[in-house]
């Protein structure tokens, strides 16, 4: 259970470095390397570290977000929200580690809805995406939508409008699938 605790703060600690820095490849990596130990682990706090991590590259990823003058003191906020969910994680508080995550969801569904282009949320999209790669490393679709949050019926919709489900061999069992996306969620 520590050993959990401070795996997630440790995904946070590194999301807070690239958020700052504003380096969405390496957000991307902590997504995908988040992800699969939540799916892996079948734990849900790392799936919605993933979530979230997901959903602040793809919102710090958009020009007219990161060109907007509301952004900096979002961004602030956000980056404050993080450290806070980081130190209640390695403090064990969870209670309050939901609190802080709920503040950052808020915080970037606040940014969607003022600068945002869309009619789904940035978390909404980020769930189903973090679902569609969990279901890619073996997990049945009801229980990567139930770690990660997503509405089954729009995963579903996505994964079958993906190519997930034409690319998967039927003669791999789950451990070499999921080394085979390791590898692939790496490059």
């Amino acid at each position: 259970m520590l050993d959990d605790l401070h795996k997630g703060a440790n995904y946070l600690d590194k999301a807070v470095h690239a958020f700052r820095g504003a380096d969405t490849i390496f957000l991307k990596k902590i997504v995908n390397d988040c992800i699969r130990d939540a799916s892996l682990a079948s734990d849900k706090r790392l799936a919605e570290i993933a979530v979230i991590a997901y959903a602040l590259m793809k919102i710090s990823s958009k020009e007219h977000i990161a060109g907007s003058s509301n952004w900096a003191y979002a961004r602030k906020k956000i980056l404050e929200h993080l450290e806070d969910a980081k130190l209640s994680l390695l403090k064990g508080d969870e209670k309050k580690f939901e609190s802080d995550l709920n503040r950052i969801r808020e915080s970037v569904s606040s940014v969607d809805y003022e600068l945002g282009h869309y009619i789904t949320d940035s978390i909404n999209k980020a769930r189903l995406k973090m679902a569609s790669s969990a279901y890619a490393f073996g997990l049945s679709l009801g229980s990567a939508a139930d770690l990660t949050g997503a509405d089954s019926k729009e995963l579903m919709q996505y994964i079958g409008a993906t190519k997930i489900h034409d690319e998967e061999e039927i003669e791999l069992n789950i451990s070499q699938r999921i080394k085979k996306f390791s590898g692939l969620l790496k490059s």
